[in-house]
């Protein structure tokens, strides 16, 4: 006859352990992108450049839920810079940018 026994229950020790990790896991999936020196390996960047580039097409810039349709004037290093018909300067930190739509 085997006593199979199960797991051994966890410890105060473990626990905290245990939600450190989850707690640090969850933090690096929500930690801002560091954007790259030279934004070579930014595809909002790239984006946001080639529809500069391409002059007469407008750009819908995504940030914290707001859609702002906008014709892409020039890209500095931390900030787009566009106009649109209602408001003919638009500057929005690149940074703070969720999606571009071209």
């Amino acid at each position: 006859m085997s006593t199979a026994q199960g797991p051994a229950p966890m410890t105060p020790i473990h626990l905290r352990l245990g939600l450190a990790l989850v707690l640090l896991v969850a933090g690096l999936a929500v930690a801002p992108r560091a954007p790259a020196a030279d934004g070579s390996d930014d595809p909002i960047r790239a984006t946001l450049e080639q529809a500069q580039a391409a002059g007469s097409r407008s750009v819908t810039v995504h940030v914290q839920g707001v859609a702002i349709a906008l014709l892409v004037t020039a890209v500095e290093a931390e900030h787009v810079i566009g106009r649109s018909a209602q408001h003919e300067r638009i500057v929005v930190r690149i940074d703070r940018i969720d999606a571009v739509a071209f």
